[in-house]
């Protein structure tokens, strides 16, 4: 493993490189689980922010089995940092696909399982109504999670946080900017409504993790992370705490030979 920090955008980030999908999924467990002891010596709950896509899938299987004991459970919160507009059972949903992968081999409570509510029409109500229930969540508190884990799309997306959709306008006026917007996906990846978290809430983290394995990322790669002028918007992930990126060498490109 290869480890520097990388400036993104007048941020620092962690980056550390790995000759393969499974390396990197094993580190992005023993990640998780320094986190999860770190918080737990100093408060009572840990609150997790799963991603969607095939890049976490391998995490989730080793969480589910060989892993799936170190974890207390009962204090673990789940969210998502986005999801499709879909019923849970569709094959495109981030919660379906938790579930049949995590979520339904560990002991963990429905009362610590927090799904975005893709049932609620409009979407629009339907962000409405996940904003409450992070406001509810986190009470008096900022809006901060433990762990956000955030994938990378070959376009540079991250949640459902689209170049079309121009997501770094976030930015220029947080306070204005709900916690969960309601989207509509671009034309090339199945125009269909999706809910997702914003940069206010995502920047509020404690900690961010991209995972991202995989040779149809290295644009996206060397755009934000190998490049000093970096424009898509994985690059405006400025997290409150540590931003960590784990890259495999497909991701990379030749450099990590």
């Amino acid at each position: 493993m290869t480890q520097f920090t990388s400036t993104i955008r007048g941020h620092n980030a962690h980056v550390h490189l790995f000759p393969d999908r499974e390396a990197l999924s094993h580190a992005a467990v023993e990640y998780l689980l320094d986190a999860i002891e770190a918080t737990l010596a100093s408060q009572e709950r840990f609150s997790f922010v799963l991603t969607g896509g095939s890049s976490p899938l391998r995490m989730y299987e080793l969480l589910a089995t060989d892993f799936r004991d170190r974890i207390p459970w009962d204090r673990v919160d789940l969210f998502w940092g986005d999801d499709r507009y879909v019923a849970p059972d569709d094959p495109s949903s981030n919660q379906g696909v938790a579930f049949e992968t995590l979520i339904d081999y560990v002991p963990i409570s429905d009362a610590n399982v927090y799904p975005m509510p893709t049932g609620t029409k409009p979407a629009e109500a339907a962000a409405k109504q996940y904003a409450e229930t992070l406001k509810g969540y986190f009470g008096d508190q900022p809006p901060s999670f433990d762990l956000i884990l955030l994938g990378l799309g070959p376009d540079g997306h991250l949640a459902s946080l689209f170049p079309e959709n121009h997501p770094e306008r976030q930015l220029k006026n947080p306070e204005a900017v709900p916690w969960i917007e309601a989207i509509m996906a671009p034309e090339r990846v199945s125009p269909r409504p999706r809910l997702t978290m914003t940069f206010p809430l995502i920047n509020q983290a404690k900690r961010v993790l991209f995972i991202v394995p995989g040779a149809a990322k290295q644009d996206a790669v060397a755009n934000i992370v190998k490049s000093g002028e970096a424009s898509l918007p994985g690059a405006f992930v400025h997290p409150r705490g540590d931003l960590t990126w784990y890259i495999d060498a497909d991701a990379w490109g030749e450099e990590s030979e």
